[in-house]
Formats: C-alpha cells, structure tokens, sequence
C-alpha cells in the first residue's frame, strides 16, 4: 500500500530549525528532510517509519509549509511552478508522482476540499482520503471530501460517524527513540510548561488563568509558543487593545506569564526541557471538554518526568492515577500538589519512573 502523508508544522518552529542549522538550506532535499525528521518535533516520520517495518507499506512523508525543503524538491524534480500557489503546486507534482492508493491529509489550511478533488482527478489510483481533527473542529464542510476522519477524542469522532464519514480514535504516543537524543543531565528546572497561548475561540483560557495563578506562587519556568504571549507589556498595543475592550484581567494575566516566558521550544530541544523539568506541568485546550487528548501527557512521562495534569475523565485509561501521573481538579488543588511534589524528592521520582514504565508499555 503505497502512503502520501502531507503535514504542515508551526512556521515560527521552520525559522528556528534552520537558523540553528546555517547552510543547511544548501544541501540536497534527503538530507534536509532526514535532519528535521530527526529533531522529532511533531509526528515527525513516524508514521513512515513503523508502518514500513510491516512490510505492507510504502509511505511518503512530507512538510508542505517548509518551503526550503520542498522548493529543493522542485528544484531537483526539475518541477517549474509559477508561484501563483508556491506549497500546492509543489505538493500536487509530490503527489502525482508518487502515485499513492492513500492520501492523508494532515494539515488544516493549505489542504482544503479543492485541492482535494483535484488530486483524486490527477490521481485516480487513490482510493482513500484520510483527514485529521484534533482540535475540535466538528466541520463536515471542511473535510467533505475525506472518506476517513482520525481524531484523538471521542466526541470528534462521534461527530463525524453522524455525519456519515468513516472515523476512529488513534490516541497519541511516545516514539522510545527520542529519549537516546537526550542529554542525561541534572533536573535544574523545579517546575516547566511548555506549549501553546492560543486565545481563540475555545482555545486556552484555562491555561491562562493556572498559569498566571503558579506565577503568583512559584518560580516557573514558561515555553510559550502562539501569537498571544508576543508583546505582552501593557502598554504595548496587543494589550491596549485587550483593555479597551473591556478585558483588562485577561491583560494582566499575560503580562504577569510573560515574565516568567524563556521563548518557545521545539523538537528536541522541547523534549530535553521535558527532561530536566522535576514536575512538567500540563493544561489542555478547552475544546477538550472533559477528556483527556494531549500529546503532552506521554512526551512528559516518556522522558521521564513528573506530570501534573488537569484531570480528566477518561485518563485513567492511560494512567494510574497519582502512582503514575498527577492530577488536579481545582486551581487550589494544583497548587497544593505542586508544593507536594517538589517537597518530597523520592515520591516524585517514583512517579516519573512508574509514568514512564506505562508509557513505554503502552
């Protein structure tokens, strides 16, 4: 079964890769792509990599929004595109050329209904179309011409078997392999967060108040990604404009966060601050509702560290609770645990170890 996989990953991750790599940029497109696949940010080439040790499978993996990467595609496929729509027409040449009897379509803005029914045109050879909500977007329209949705909560998929497409729960992981990419150094950091500040509908107010809350009480140490933690000095206009309309608490909580902001960390580098954090704390976005999704609870525990999670109903599925991972039903609670764990040095590590035993086994 031959496998297109089309990705996209945060732009301001892009940037950053390649300024720590100068000259990386001249090399051909094998090595580019086998250089970021190995700082495992995301899904990295995970799925190439273990559906091919079954035998079965031949799977192309590629990032449509790294635009160095995929122009060296064309370059060397002596590809001419007219840069009318640079990552499409780049994509739709990938694709036609590897012929795939499968297409997963694992991006949101780049891929759309469209370009969709124009491949499957091009490419009659494919027979399925997979797509991927796991943000909770509940959009039939969006992913009309999908014939399998994936999603990592239940309600997602819910939503689109009403809506007559094909859709399964595929639960996040932990690839072992990363953990030999680590340093093996002393855990200097008490406390870490590392992820996302997206105020959009849905996005992650929660996340904002508890964060803002441990500000108040601890010394963290905050990896903050998303365009609102920039400028969060109040009388910076992002801020200005917050207060003008009436959301100066809101205001004030990014302020009080961003000064405890190191700047954003990924691949690797995210996965070592994981590592050398004692307690990794973890918020998930709201659109989760009452369940249990986040990527973060097995990066976390797979490195090694000590999670302390808001709760959530379905986690015991994944975790014994308070033996291999922490929760915390209120902010007051949270609190509480932290001081707790970061007090008492062996029950904390015994937590991370039996976290990480679970997470390697399952």
């Amino acid at each position: 079964i031959r496998l297109f996989k089309a990705s996209s990953v945060y732009t301001e991750y892009i940037l950053e890769f390649y300024n720590k790599y100068p000259g990386l940029e001249e090399l051909d497109y094998s090595t580019i792509k086998k250089t970021i696949f190995l700082d495992h940010f995301g899904w990295s080439d995970k799925i190439k990599r273990y559906l091919e040790k079954t035998g079965d499978f031949e799977v192309e993996e590629v990032l449509i929004n790294d635009l160095v990467q995929q122009q060296k595609w064309a370059s060397e496929n002596s590809f001419k595109f007219n840069g009318l729509s640079l990552e499409k027409e780049i994509l739709k040449e990938q694709i036609v050329s590897f012929q795939p009897d499968v297409f997963f379509a694992h991006d949101y803005g780049i891929i759309n209904s469209e370009f969709i029914r124009n491949i499957k045109k091009e490419c009659p050879k494919i027979k399925l179309v997979i797509g991927y909500d796991g943000v909770a977007f509940l959009d039939k329209d969006k992913f009309s011409e999908c014939d399998l949705m994936i999603t990592c909560l239940d309600f997602i998929r819910d939503y689109y078997i009403k809506n007559g497409f094909m859709s399964f729960v595929m639960p996040y992981g932990f690839d072992k392999q990363i953990v030999s990419s680590l340093s093996n150094t002393k855990q200097a950091l008490n406390l870490s967060f590392v992820g996302g500040l997206n105020l959009m509908s849905g996005g992650h107010y929660s996340r904002l108040d508890m964060l803002s809350i441990i500000s108040k009480k601890f010394n963290p140490h905050y990896f903050l990604s998303g365009n609102s933690i920039i400028d969060a000095k109040l009388h910076q206009w992002p801020q200005r404009k917050r207060i003008l309309a009436g959301r100066l608490s809101e205001a004030i909580k990014i302020n009080r966060i961003a000064k405890y902001n190191k700047g954003a960390k990924f691949g690797l580098e995210m996965y070592q601050v994981l590592k050398d954090s004692k307690v990794s704390l973890n918020i998930h976005i709201d659109r989760a509702r009452n369940k249990a999704a986040n990527i973060r609870l097995f990066e976390a525990t797979g490195v090694g560290t000590c999670l302390l999670t808001d709760w959530k109903e379905n986690l015991s599925e994944f975790f014994e609770i308070d033996k291999e991972i922490v929760t915390f039903k209120t902010k007051d609670e949270c609190i509480d645990k932290l001081k707790y764990l970061l007090n008492n040095e062996g029950h904390r590590k015994a937590i991370a170890l039996a976290g990480q035993k679970r997470t390697f086994k399952d």
